[in-house]
């Protein structure tokens, strides 16, 4: 199976997908009329009313690639969703140190039944500021334990897809829509004992391909089951309690 992941523990990070060039432009990858969709990708405790602040582990950096962004109109029973290419590139994203947009718009009128993103391995030169670690992976995550150990947890080149299968499908509505891709962190260290690891020459705890293989598979199925595409129906950038999950998460 590929792998790819995100990590956050402690606090709330957003990414928006907001208006950049192409939202000025009447047309869509679909046709005409066309109307502004944002996403935020997001993690928060399982109650999205209460923050996990302060809980262990604690993370103080995570680093994501993202390669492209895709969406498919609802088809017949039988029939393979056509994925359109919203957005595309190899961009190193900085979740701990708040939004960073992109844009895209989708044609009104449609129902769309697929939303799909996909992680990639970053590529040189990395921007300042990017960890050297970064190159060549799509995940870098760094934190403390209770006691101070620290720990790191990293994807290499696996091109990691998220599908979200949107059931009945949404339309957008013209006056522009907007989603949150939201993961719950409390469920992504249950049954995971980080201090179980074997620490680096350095005393670090890495979980990757090579190091602390079994635990490293325990958190990627916690994570795989944690993410929820929510509408967010009054643009406030969180998932508040009336904003139900409305999808189903196929890993590919």
């Amino acid at each position: 199976m590929t792998r790819q992941s995100l990590l956050k523990v402690g606090t709330i990070v957003g990414l928006l997908f907001g208006a950049l060039g192409l939202l000025g432009c009447e047309g869509s990858e679909f046709g005409n009329p066309s109307a502004t969709v944002g996403i935020t990708l997001k993690y928060s405790s399982g109650d999205p009313a209460t923050p996990a602040v302060g809980k262990e582990p604690v993370v103080s950096g995570v680093w994501l690639t993202l390669g492209s962004v895709r969406m498919a109109r609802c088809t017949a029973p039988g029939v393979a969703p056509d994925l359109k290419e919203l957005w595309s590139g190899n961009e190193v994203l900085d979740l701990a140190s708040g939004s960073q947009a992109l844009g895209f718009q989708l044609e009104r009128g449609v129902d769309y039944c697929v939303l799909q993103l996909r992680a990639d391995a970053a590529q040189a030169p990395l921007t300042p500021g990017i960890p050297p670690e970064m190159l060549d992976h799509e995940l870098l995550v760094r934190g403390t334990l209770p006691e101070g150990t620290r720990f790191e947890v990293s994807w290499a080149n696996v091109e990691r897809r998220l599908r979200f299968e949107l059931g009945g499908g949404f339309q957008v509505d013209p006056s522009g829509t907007k989603l949150i891709i939201n993961f719950e962190t409390a469920s992504w260290f249950n049954g995971l004992d980080l201090a179980a690891g074997v620490p680096s020459a350095d005393g670090t705890i890495r979980l990757d391909e090579i190091n602390n293989f079994a635990l490293f598979q325990t958190f990627q199925k916690n994570f795989d089951q944690s993410a929820r595409l929510h509408s967010d129906a009054n643009g406030n950038t969180l998932v508040d309690p009336t904003e139900l999950p409305f999808s189903t998460l196929t890993l590919e």
